[in-house]
C-alpha cells in the first residue's frame, strides 16, 4: 500500500480538522486530541532549530517551566497530575507550526468547513429553543433549565463560548472577503453572516461572551472604516432582530436587564456585583491570593480552597456559595493558584505578542490583499477581547475550556509569526 501521501503535514490538516469536533464530541475525545498533539510536537520537535525556538518562544517556556516547578515542587501535586499540565505546552506549539506551515489553500477552505459547523450549532439551537430539546435530545438541566446548550449535552453551557473561540475568526475572514466584493450578492452574505453570528451567541444567553462579541465588532470598525457604512447598517438590521427576540420572550430581556443591573449596581434594584456569586469567587481567590502571594496555592486548588472556613468572612452575600471548580476570571486564577511570579511570567508572553503585533502593523497597516496579515487580524482582535481583565471567564487549566483558550492563543500567536514572516529558519 502507498502510503507516500502521508506525510506529517497531512497528520496536521486531519489533527486541525478533527480539533473542532472534539469539544462538540466530548471529554474522551479532547482527552484523545491532546494526546494525538502530543506526539505532533514530538514529531516537531525533531524539525526544529532550538536555538531559533528558544529565541522565538522563551516567555512561553519560562511560563510552563514555572508552572510544573511550582506545581510540583512549591505546591507538591504529584508528578503525574503536574506532567499532565504539559498537555497546554504540546498543544501550544503544535498549533504553531499548523499556522506556519500548513498552506494558504487550506486554511480557505478551513474557514469554510469552520462555517458549516457553526451553522450546524447555530440550527441545533434554534431547535433546542423551539422544542426544549436539541436533535440529540440533550436538556438544560438545575436552575438553568432555560439556558441552551446545543450539542455539548445537558450541563455544558457553553456553546456561545464555543462560537467565539471556535468559529468566530473564520466567520470575520469570510465575513470581510465577501465585503471586500462589492456585489451585492456578496454584501448581502456578508449582513447574513453577521447577524447569524450576533443572534446566535445572543439566544445562548452567555451575557459575557455577547458582549465580548460586541466589543471585538467595535474593534473592526476601527480595524475596517472601509467597511464601516456596510458593518453600521448591518449592526441596525441586528439590533432590530435581537430586541425582537427580547420582547418576545421575557427570559431574554430578565437575563440580559438583571446583568446590566448587576454590573452598574442600580440603586433600584440594589444588587451589587460583589454581593453575586461571581463577586464571591472573585474576593475569595483574592483573598487565597493574599494567602499565597508569590507562588499561589496550586494549579486547580480553587475548589478545594475555597471551602475553607477563613473565607467565610469576604463582604459579599453570596459567600455560603462562594466555592466552584474556578474562580471564573483567568487572572484571579492565575494569582490565587500560581502566585504573583506565574502572572508576571504570563504578562510577559502576552507582551510579547502584542509587540510582534505592532511590528506587523507598522510593515502593512490595513493590508486587505495581505492573506497572512488578515489571518493575524482576526484571530488577534478576538484574543485582545478576550483578555480585558474586568470579566468572567472558564479555568484556562481545565480540560475543557483550556483547549479552547490555549487554542485561540496558539493560533493568534501562530498567525502573527507567519505574517511577520521571520519563521522560515524556525522548523
Amino acid at each position: 500500500m502507498n502510503l507516500s501521501w502521508f506525510n506529517f503535514n497531512s497528520y496536521c490538516k486531519i489533527l486541525i480538522i478533527f480539533f473542532p469536533l472534539t469539544i462538540i464530541l466530548g471529554q474522551s475525545f479532547v482527552s484523545l486530541f491532546y494526546i494525538l498533539s502530543f506526539i505532533g510536537f514530538v514529531i516537531i520537535l525533531k524539525k526544529t532549530n532550538l536555538t531559533e525556538f528558544y529565541k522565538n518562544f522563551k516567555y512561553i517556556l519560562y511560563f510552563f517551566l514555572y508552572l510544573i516547578l511550582s506545581s510540583l515542587f512549591i505546591n507538591q501535586i504529584n508528578i503525574i497530575n503536574t506532567l499532565i499540565l504539559l498537555k497546554f505546552f504540546f498543544l501550544f506549539f503544535f498549533f504553531i507550526y499548523s499556522c506556519l506551515k500548513l498552506d494558504r489553500k487550506f486554511f480557505i477552505k478551513y474557514s469554510y468547513y469552520i462555517l458549516a459547523i457553526f451553522f450546524f450549532i447555530f440550527f441545533d439551537l434554534i431547535f433546542q429553543k423551539i422544542y426544549k430539546h436539541d436533535i440529540f435530545g440533550f436538556v438544560a438541566e438545575g436552575s438553568n433549565i432555560n439556558r441552551l446548550t446545543g450539542p455539548f449535552g445537558n450541563k455544558e453551557y457553553i456553546p456561545g463560548s464555543y462560537i467565539y473561540h471556535i468559529c468566530l475568526p473564520y466567520i470575520l475572514l469570510l465575513l470581510i472577503n465577501n465585503f471586500i466584493n462589492k456585489k451585492l450578492v456578496n454584501n448581502l452574505i456578508s449582513i447574513f453572516l453577521f447577524t447569524s453570528l450576533i443572534v446566535s451567541i445572543f439566544i445562548t444567553g452567555e451575557r459575557i461572551v455577547f458582549i465580548m462579541l460586541l466589543a471585538t465588532i467595535i474593534f473592526y470598525f476601527f480595524f475596517y472604516k472601509k467597511f464601516l457604512l456596510k458593518l453600521f447598517f448591518a449592526s441596525i438590521l441586528c439590533f432590530f432582530v435581537i430586541y425582537f427576540i427580547a420582547i418576545s420572550d421575557g427570559y431574554y430581556k430578565n437575563r440580559y436587564l438583571t446583568f446590566i443591573n448587576i454590573i452598574t449596581g442600580t440603586k433600584e434594584k440594589k444588587i451589587s456585583f460583589l454581593d453575586s456569586q461571581w463577586g464571591a469567587h472573585y474576593l475569595t481567590s483574592i483573598e487565597i491570593f493574599k494567602n499565597n502571594f508569590f507562588f499561589g496555592k496550586g494549579v486547580r486548588s480553587f475548589r478545594i480552597e475555597c471551602s475553607n472556613s477563613s473565607y467565610e468572612k469576604i463582604s459579599s452575600a453570596s459567600k455560603d456559595v462562594r466555592c466552584s471548580t474556578h474562580p471564573h476570571n483567568f487572572y484571579l486564577e492565575i494569582l490565587s493558584e500560581i502566585g504573583v511570579f506565574g502572572m508576571i511570567l504570563f504578562l510577559m508572553v502576552v507582551s510579547n505578542f502584542f509587540i510582534i503585533f505592532t511590528k506587523i502593523l507598522k510593515k502593512n497597516y490595513f493590508d486587505l490583499k495581505n492573506f497572512n496579515y488578515k489571518l493575524s487580524q482576526i484571530y488577534f482582535v478576538p484574543f485582545l477581547v478576550l483578555l480585558f481583565p474586568i470579566k468572567s471567564s472558564g479555568a484556562i487549566f481545565s480540560n475543557l475550556y483550556g483547549l479552547m483558550f490555549w487554542s485561540l492563543f496558539a493560533f493568534s500567536y501562530g498567525f502573527l509569526l507567519r505574517a511577520k514572516n521571520t519563521h522560515k529558519n524556525l522548523f
